[in-house]
């Protein structure tokens, strides 16, 4: 049975894991930090594409995804659930690409829909993930379908291209200075979670508002299950601190209480940073000439597009083995 090590253990390389494991490989996935250390684990992870390219992809991925977080709602351990969502500020269009139905799951907000000072928006039913829940349930499946973790910190991925059949590189923003990869950027994000059991009534509806220039966003999810709320958000490109600061976390929570005046009631429980691993075009390649395959730099987007750029990630393995039969032919 061939062997695959997945480098990097965030949603993008569980979920790779969990698709080369189905596909038939012997899979080991190698990370410095596993849940609930990983930037994965500091998203607000709901279905949503962000900060992400190319657009073809990204929505063929996305919609791909969708269908597959969709399947999952009817499984209590994932943690997924579909929710109503209320966006504005982003171009119809955009969404319309990446929902698999666009026609029946969007539809103009009515006036009582909207969060206070705007005026219009789009309501849609979207895939949204409880992430401690779901990384840990994305653990169990990799481990009930034979997977092996180690955790370790890689610093060559020659020299793991020499213990394995094949690697997969899943390492995020870790890829600028694993590669060495330019083209990558750090954009980091600041997220509070408040005790939503303390207002009255809490959110209803998960909140999405970008500003004119679309680079600070609010948003507000719900987490029905803890009785928790997600509140953003930051979108500093360049950043790679993970450092909390209380004046950006003051600000996110006055301008998401300006949106939804019932924020203020809900006390701090924690705050924290996760870097986004922005690149101009997701990574999802074979490097020539060798058994090493990229699958990084989703932005943003990464609990949108996982399962689509996994599906893609498996495609490339198998059709390595398939040349390298040949050629021994």
């Amino acid at each position: 049975m061939p062997t695959v090590v997945v480098v990097g253990a965030g949603v993008v390389g569980l979920t790779t894991g969990v698709r080369l494991l189905d596909a038939g490989y012997r899979v080991t996935i190698v990370a410095e930090e596993f849940t609930p250390n990983t930037t994965s684990d500091k998203a607000g992870a709901i279905w949503y594409p962000f900060r992400s390219a190319p657009a073809d992809k990204v929505a063929q991925w996305s919609r791909a995804t969708y269908l597959q977080l969709q399947e999952r709602c009817g499984n209590a351990a994932a943690g997924v659930a579909m929710v109503e969502a209320f966006i504005s500020g982003l171009p119809q269009s955009d969404l319309k690409d990446a929902l698999p139905y666009p026609t029946r799951q969007l539809r103009p907000a009515r006036a009582a829909e909207c969060p206070r000072g705007v005026s219009a928006g789009t309501v849609v039913t979207l895939p949204f993930c409880d992430t401690p829940v779901y990384m840990t349930w994305l653990m169990s499946e990799c481990a009930r379908r034979g997977g092996v973790f180690e955790k370790r910190t890689v610093t060559s991925l020659a020299e793991e291209c020499g213990k394995a059949d094949v690697v997969v590189n899943c390492t995020g923003y870790g890829a600028k200075s694993l590669v060495g990869d330019s083209e990558m950027t750090g954009i980091s994000g600041h997220i509070a979670i408040v005790d939503a059991r303390a207002s009255a009534p809490p959110p209803r509806y998960s909140i999405i508002v970008h500003g004119e220039e679309g680079d600070r966003p609010v948003y507000i999810f719900p987490r029905p299950a803890s009785g928790q709320c997600i509140v953003g958000g930051t979108t500093d490109a360049g950043g790679e601190s993970k450092a909390v600061s209380p004046s950006a976390v003051a600000d996110i929570l006055s301008r998401a209480t300006a949106a939804c005046p019932g924020i203020a009631a809900m006390p701090l429980v924690k705050s924290y940073v996760g870097v986004r691993p922005y690149r101009t075009a997701v990574r999802l390649e074979r490097e020539p000439g060798t058994n090493l395959i990229h699958n990084y730099g989703h932005g943003g987007s990464g609990y949108t597009i996982a399962d689509g750029c996994a599906d893609d990630a498996v495609k490339l393995v198998q059709e390595y083995f398939k040349h390298r039969s040949a050629a021994r032919l």
